[in-house]
């Protein structure tokens, strides 16, 4: 099969199909590069338990456990929360709260109806929105008042 293609002088040349694939093969080449060319994405390390300065305060019956995170627009920041330390490995038993932020970097969660006299131990999660990746901080304990 042969390609009609037209020259300067308006009229038309036949070619071979192979220069004509070529041509063709060519065009798409470029369109797809151009196309599917995008910014590479800068990788950005935080280390968001860098400056944890994590506290256990108690008020009027109410337990607040706050915190600080490095600056970064985490979609979600939680804490897990257990009397029983081995339950971290599993992930069951665990209580999963959602923290509220109380300033800027500063994160906390309030705790009621806590059994006294119990040590209890609690780790911290954030999920980054943009990898989906979710870390936690060590695992912290605080005993309620008798």
């Amino acid at each position: 099969m042969d390609f009609l293609i037209p020259t300067s002088s308006g009229s038309t040349s036949c070619q071979s199909p192979r220069v004509a694939r070529f041509a063709v093969s060519l065009l798409l080449l470029l369109c797809c590069s151009v196309l599917s060319c995008k910014k590479e994405g800068e990788l950005i390390t935080v280390d968001a338990f860098a400056q944890l300065a994590e506290k256990v305060t108690y008020h009027q019956e109410t337990y607040a456990i706050s915190f600080s995170l490095q600056d970064y627009p985490y979609e979600s920041v939680q804490v897990r929360l257990g009397d029983n330390k081995s339950a971290f490995k599993s992930g069951t038993g665990l209580k999963l709260i959602g923290a509220v932020l109380v300033s800027k970097g500063r994160y906390g969660v309030f705790l009621n109806d806590l059994i006294t006299s119990t040590k209890y131990y609690y780790q911290i999660l954030v999920k980054d929105g943009q990898s989906e990746k979710v870390v936690h901080s060590d695992i912290y304990s605080f005993t309620t008042n008798p």
